[in-house]
């Protein structure tokens, strides 16, 4: 639910769904199972930045390889004052795995990740935090109740004064 300006977004490259999705399974960057899910989705957004790094499970990292790569992507979203909350999660999945020597003890299906099924979830996909962005606190608006309020006290007052002149004041 975010809109990216690519511009900004250099490192990355979007891939429109309209008409793409036999190619997306058929070039491995999603897995069969997921051509249902996919369908009601405008793009699919990948990069290649972190192609040069060495990305072992956490506990197994020795001399230049990691278990983790930072790679950031601008979005944007248009808030609303509604009172409605907005849920933004990020999850993210290596889709390609190339070993270069030999056997790997990582046990995994390169482009199956399933973000409704956490049966699908394996070491090769990465969920962060769930960000939760609350509507403004603290602003008023019921300005509708306010106003009859003042406008109730305020004849309420005149029409003392009224009174009280023409009867009390003679």
């Amino acid at each position: 639910n975010l809109a990216t300006d690519m511009s900004q977004n250099a490192i990355w490259d979007s891939i429109g769904i309209d008409n793409r999705i036999a190619e997306l399974i058929d070039t491995g960057l999603l897995a069969d199972n997921l051509k249902d899910l996919i369908t009601g989705t405008s793009r699919v957004i990948t990069t290649d930045e972190v192609q040069g790094e060495k990305l072992v499970p956490v506990g197994m990292e020795q001399g230049d390889s990691k278990s983790s790569v930072d790679v950031d992507l601008l979005g944007y979203k248009l808030l609303s004052d509604s009172g409605d909350e907005t849920f933004l999660e990020n999850n993210a999945e290596i889709i390609k795995v190339i070993k270069n020597n030999g056997g790997s003890v990582l046990i995994t299906t390169p482009g199956n990740y399933n973000p409704s099924d956490s049966s699908t979830s394996e070491v090769d996909n990465s969920t962060s935090e769930s960000l939760v962005i609350l509507p403004p606190t603290g602003l008023t608006t019921d300005y509708i109740a306010y106003t009859l309020l003042a406008i109730t006290s305020l004849g309420i007052i005149i029409a003392g004064t009224v009174l009280i002149r023409k009867f009390v004041l003679k």
